[in-house]
């Protein structure tokens, strides 16, 4: 099984969205993956209930609750589905523990569960194998 690192450094739904894809559709082909958000990519998920879209870039003047509805519209996944199947599919979230003190959060979006981590297990000698994907 190959191990795949998304290391999501975005806030433009663009990124976010074919981040996920690729999470959810490399899981479904076996991988072991992982999404490791750093920089704000985090605070999308702040909302216990819902997406924090505000925290998303808008893109083309279109915002991204506005382009999640075309993409849903045009037969594709939703992002709340793209989240959802990520977590069925047994998707690894890690975020940055530098991200601790601005996000001092036990809870995120619908209970994803999210997990601190540093670089260091990023780029562990243990890790040499894995592919790294930088968005």
């Amino acid at each position: 099984m190959n191990e795949i690192i998304y290391i999501l450094n975005s806030q433009k739904y663009s990124d976010i969205y074919y981040c996920f894809c690729m999470a959810s559709t490399a899981a479904a082909l076996g991988n072991n993956v992982t999404i490791f958000f750093c920089s704000s990519s985090l605070s999308i998920f702040i909302k216990e209930e819902e997406l924090y879209w505000d925290e998303i870039i808008e893109e083309n003047k279109i915002s991204p609750k506005i382009k999640n509805e075309e993409n849903i519209l045009l037969g594709h996944a939703s992002f709340e589905e793209l989240v959802e199947s990520s977590r069925e599919l047994k998707v690894n979230f890690l975020y940055c523990s530098m991200l601790e003190k601005k996000y001092p959060m036990d809870r995120f979006y619908k209970n994803l569960e999210i997990k601190p981590a540093n670089l260091g297990n990023i780029f562990s000698p243990k890790k040499k194998d894995s592919k790294i994907i930088f968005i």
